[in-house]
Order: C-alpha cells, then sequence, then structure tokens
C-alpha cells in the first residue's frame, strides 16, 4: 500500500560495489510509532538488493523484502495509512526478481516487481512518511494490484531520458503473497485480471511534471466499512476501472544548497465501487532553511481523500536531520480524520547507510 518503502524510519542500509558488472546491498528499516493514547508499535522492514550485468546491456535484478512489527493491529484506523512502510507481517517476498535491458534511452524489464518506486517516488514525496506520498489512494486502495510491498509478474518499459521520458508497465492484476507458495510467480489473466499503468514524465530545472492512468480488470476492492456478507460479495464481481494522476513539483528557491519545493498531486478513479474516488494533496519541502550545521530537510503536507464509504483528511509535519554522512533521524506528526473519528501519531525514524 505505499512507496518509497525503504525511505522508512529508523534505517540500515549496507551497499558495496564488488566489480563493475556486481552490486548488492542490504537494507534494514525499523520505526517507532505512538497514537498518544497509549498505543505504540514497532515497525521493521529488511531488503536485500543485487544486481548483475551480463553482456551488451543485459543484466539480472533481484531484491527481497521482509517485514515484523510485534503488534499486529495498527495504532490508527486511517484508510490511506500513515506510515509508508507498515505492512502485515511477511517472512519473505520478492520486490524484484528478473532480466534487464538497459541503454541511454530505453530500458526493459520482465520479472516480477511492484510499481512504486517506478512511478510514485520523487525527489520532494521521498520526504514524507505518509503512504499516500508512495502512491494514490485511487490506487492504492485495491489490495490486489501490485503495490508494496506486494509484487506479481509484469512486462515493464521506459523510453526517453532523464528531462522526458515515457514509462507503461502491465502487470498480472493479482499480487502474490510471498514466496512460500510461489505466490509471486503465478499468472493467469482470466482469473488474476490484468493492470495497466503508464505515465509521462518531465524534468527540468523548471520542476518535476508528472500524467500518469491506470486500467485494471480484475476483482472488486474492498476498501468499504459496513456488513461483510455484503462486501465480500461485491469483491466476488469483475471489474473494470481506471485512474488518472497528475503531480507537480516546482522550485519556488534554489540558490547554492538552500532549496523551496512546492509539491501538488490530485488523482480520480471515477469507476471505483467501493474504493478511492478522489485525492488531492500538497506540500512544502524545505531543505535546509533551518540554521543548523547539518543537511536538513522539513516537510509540510496536507490532502484530502473522498472514498466510497467516507472522506478522510490527513496532514503531516516532519523534519529530516542527517547527522553526519551515514546517519539521519526523521521524526514526523501526523494529523488525521478518517470517517469522523481523530487520530494524532507521532513516529520517529532514522537511518544509518554506508556506500
Amino acid at each position: 500500500m505505499k512507496l518509497k518503502y525503504i525511505m522508512g524510519t529508523a534505517g540500515f542500509v549496507l551497499t558495496r560495489t564488488v566489480c563493475l558488472a556486481q552490486n548488492y546491498g542490504i537494507s534494514y528499516t525499523t520505526e517507532f510509532q505512538t497514537n498518544m493514547e497509549g498505543q505504540s508499535n514497532w515497525v521493521n522492514l529488511l531488503r536485500t538488493d543485487f544486481e548483475y550485468s551480463i553482456a551488451g546491456g543485459w543484466g539480472v535484478e533481484a531484491a527481497t523484502i521482509h517485514i515484523y512489527k510485534p503488534v499486529k493491529e495498527r495504532i490508527a484506523d486511517d484508510l490511506q495509512v500513515f506510515s509508508n512502510i507498515e505492512e502485515d507481517n511477511l517472512p519473505v517476498s520478492f520486490a524484484v526478481f528478473g532480466l534487464k535491458y538497459e541503454n541511454p534511452l530505453f530500458t526493459l524489464f520482465a520479472g516480477i516487481r511492484n510499481m512504486n518506486e517506478d512511478y510514485f517516488v520523487s525527489p520532494v514525496t521521498s520526504l514524507f512518511t505518509n503512504s499516500s506520498c508512495g502512491i494514490y489512494p485511487t490506487i492504492s486502495s485495491d489490495p490486489d494490484i501490485p503495490n508494496y510491498p506486494m509484487s506479481s509478474l509484469c512486462l515493464h518499459m521506459r523510453a526517453g531520458n532523464e528531462r522526458l521520458n515515457l514509462t507503461a508497465s502491465v502487470y498480472n492484476g493479482m499480487s502474490g503473497r510471498g514466496v512460500k507458495r510461489g505466490g509471486v510467480f503465478n499468472v493467469n489473466p482470466v482469473r488474476d485480471g490484468v493492470f495497466g499503468i503508464m505515465s509521462l514524465n518531465s524534468d527540468s530545472k523548471y520542476g518535476n511534471y508528472v500524467l500518469g492512468s491506470t486500467l485494471h480488470y480484475g476483482m472488486c476492492n474492498t476498501a468499504e466499512k459496513g456488513n461483510e456478507t455484503e462486501i465480500r460479495e461485491k469483491a466476488e464481481k469483475r471489474v473494470r476501472e481506471y485512474a488518472v494522476w497528475t503531480s507537480a513539483e516546482i522550485p519556488l528557491i534554489n540558490r547554492k544548497r538552500k532549496e523551496i519545493n512546492l509539491m501538488v498531486q490530485y488523482s480520480v478513479n471515477p469507476m471505483t465501487v467501493d474504493g478511492c474516488r478522489q485525492y488531492a494533496g500538497w506540500g512544502l519541502d524545505i531543505k535546509n532553511f533551518i540554521g543548523i550545521q547539518r543537511d536538513n530537510e522539513f516537510g509540510i503536507f496536507a490532502n484530502y481523500a473522498e472514498y466510497a464509504c467516507c472522506r478522510e483528511f490527513a496532514s503531516e509535519i516532519t523534519w529530516k536531520i542527517q547527522l553526519n554522512r551515514y546517519l539521519y533521524v526523521q521524526p514526523a506528526y501526523h494529523h488525521i480524520i478518517s470517517d469522523g473519528n481523530r487520530y494524532n501519531v507521532l513516529v520517529m525514524r532514522f537511518g544509518l547507510s554506508w556506500g
């Protein structure tokens, strides 16, 4: 359900270059949460990465993820999920596993993948911990699509350069549920449906702009509160739905190491039965304006999500401080109004990295 899934709380990253053709890494992320009403939790994420270049632009790419938290129940009943690394316990699953071809203007990948880091991670969104900065709820409210931390078989393509490119992917319509029974390797378009996504991306000194769309044929999503029998009956129906989204990250100030960037987001899913129909968000990313002798980013973010069952407002204030070359600390405060209920959540994140 989220994006930026390694950008978490307390994190540990180990990356080492063995030779020009091979790279591997290990990352460990941990997060401490409290809702200031006596409930707390501790979320842990381990990820391993491996890349091996064969010849002529061909190579192998692989990554595994492992998730653990001691308390299964979440400390806030928000629909968007305030933490972009929180998920159910998952002993092991592939995040990426496949064959890749790459040249300066074209990338093709075939294998297991999820969409988050390909489509919904950007310089500004990577600061915030709210899951909607990793993927819009108009898309992520469907539990079956290959959204973090789940993956499925796909064909992924990217054409263009760093300033202008087109990205497109076609996935098996239902995510794999780990590797225990080969779930991520299953592909059955008739049974599981098909999920397609594409985006046009522009990046220049004037900002980062994205226009994207998705098309999903598969099972109905279940992001609805109410009678369980009714929800289950709806979930058994086949649906065809699409979503459209756009985003802009606009530099307001950019001089030396100091930056202020404005982010705006909008997405709509007019055909969803039980999921999120409309979403809008905005944020400010302020780099190195706070007078301390270390690199730091201060962020303010707020959004509105309209679900079939209710509406949700969420806001976040966060401050990421780079303590040294390897270590950062990031506290965050979330205020959420979901279906008339209010939640106040504090999160503490750390990160340690080499390489």
